[in-house]
């Protein structure tokens, strides 16, 4: 695995390492020393490493490791993002890049992320919590939601988005001892594939078939089951679900589930 941390100082990450390390056998340790190498306090010529800037350094590093796994920490330090709500510029500077070492290396590429303030975070879906475009989080195979417990010491994740297998989600509380600096699971749940707010979307596209339907007749249709849903929610949702491709939109009004390619009628537009 190649871990590069954009946030922590070198010299406590340093210390944590040890402290980790502290209590494995020496054979755990030489297992450790030859699967693990992190990247901390990185510059490229006196300019701290961000991607795209550096991506050539940062293809010299997977290379040279051969890495299963890049862990990149986190993307607001790691990434040259001027504005991270704008949805080019992350797919220019953010999502490209990243797909590019995914394919390039045949690695996992794994992006910590903060989620945004705490009223978009309840009223968003769960998958789109993380602070900036919706973007970000759209071409993602697997999304994994961290929250502290109220005591420094638990924390819970869970898997709020899942494109392989059955779509089983995940959801793990784990303590911190705060002598290894190890997180210990405490409890583990697996739960049935849930309806998100754009499933309901999806659902009641799939009842309207060819029908005309606008953004108002989608939320009188999932009222019911989202009570506490609005008109912006829907919208927002809408959009998000036309960026992944999952519907279309035409006459700038009308949505519609997206069509294979070989039945779309050419008279919509698409």
């Amino acid at each position: 695995a190649l871990y590069i941390d954009g946030e922590t100082h070198s010299g406590i990450l340093r210390a944590d390492l040890a402290r980790m390390l502290d209590g494995m056998t020496e054979r755990e340790r030489a297992i450790a020393r030859d699967n693990l190498y992190i990247i901390a306090d990185a510059e490229v010529n006196g300019t701290p490493l961000r991607l795209p800037d550096h991506i050539a350094e940062i293809e010299a590093e997977i290379a040279a490791r051969e890495p299963d796994i890049v862990i990149l920490d986190t993307l607001s330090a790691l990434f040259s993002l001027w504005n991270e709500n704008d949805a080019a510029e992350v797919a220019r500077k953010f999502t490209g890049p990243v797909r590019h070492l995914a394919r390039k290396y045949g690695a996992a590429i794994v992006v910590a992320h903060h989620v945004g303030k705490a009223i978009e975070h309840e009223m968003s879906e769960p998958a789109y919590r993380g602070r900036g475009s919706s973007a970000i989080a759209a071409g993602e195979s697997v999304w994994l939601l961290t929250r502290d417990q109220y005591d420094e010491r638990r924390v819970k994740a869970q898997c709020v988005k899942r494109k392989t297998g059955d779509g089983t989600r995940y959801e793990i509380m784990m303590r911190l001892d705060q002598v290894s600096r190890w997180f210990y699971a405490e409890q583990m749940e697996t739960t049935s594939p849930i309806k998100t707010f754009r499933d309901l979307i999806i659902e009641a596209l799939e009842r309207f078939g060819d029908t005309d339907v606008t953004t108002g007749d989608i939320h009188t249709a999932i009222i019911r089951y989202a009570p506490d849903s609005s008109y912006k929610r829907v919208q927002r949702a809408l959009t998000e679900l036309l960026a992944e491709g999952r519907v279309q939109r035409y006459k700038q009004r009308y949505w519609r589930l997206r069509q294979p390619e070989s039945v779309v009628d050419p008279e919509l537009g698409f």
